[in-house]
């Protein structure tokens, strides 16, 4: 699972840790569940939407080779 910013450097919230996007998890269980957020505003740049249309803070479901991407304005 890889989760991405556009523009990219931005920090992205998984499972109530950020990271610096990009940023991939290797272990994680197909079928596990997890929660994806990111800051509203960082950097001169607004949220706008997640590449598979979810709110700003919201549960995934673990597959295999899917990325997220957050896209701020």
């Amino acid at each position: 699972m890889t989760f991405n910013t556009s523009p990219q450097g931005l920090l992205v919230e998984v499972d109530g840790v950020f990271v610096t996007a990009p940023h991939t998890y290797y272990t994680w269980i197909v079928g596990s569940m997890h929660t994806i957020s990111t800051k509203s505003s960082q950097g001169g740049h607004t949220f706008k939407s997640w590449s598979d249309g979810g709110a700003l803070t919201h549960n995934i479901t673990a597959t295999t080779s899917t990325s997220y991407t957050a896209f701020f304005q």
